[in-house]
């Protein structure tokens, strides 16, 4: 499980900083702008936490794979709640914040079955 956490890991990286770059690239209301920025450095801080830890043989942390999870659902959320109107904006906060969502689950999910005998 190392090799798949520490991939979905380091592309939470990746998506962690392609939210750092889209309030510059695309325009949002000042609210959207600030969250999306600060929780997209969030993402990439606690994700590279993650594959660190992956690279130094340990397993990821359940409680950083969580966070990731539910600042992932945020980001979906937070497009709604700042009522953003631009289609392209909306779908690339959905987007983006499912994928952040559905990596740090799948790595939360792991980190908690390395203590369970295998059946």
């Amino acid at each position: 499980m190392t090799q798949t956490t520490r991939t979905l890991s380091g592309l939470n990286i990746l998506l962690g900083i392609w939210l750092i770059a889209t309030p510059f690239l695309f325009q949002m209301p000042t609210g959207a702008f600030w969250s999306t920025l600060v929780t997209g450095v969030i993402i990439t801080a606690l994700a590279a936490y993650n594959y660190t830890q992956t690279a130094q043989g340990r397993e990821v942390s359940t409680g950083a794979a969580v966070a990731n999870a539910i600042l992932g659902l945020w980001i979906v959320a937070s497009m709604f709640v700042y009522n953003i109107a631009a289609q392209v904006t909306l779908w690339n906060g959905v987007i983006a914040g499912l994928l952040v969502l559905v990596f740090a689950a799948y790595n939360a999910y792991a980190s908690g079955q390395r203590g369970a005998p295998m059946r």
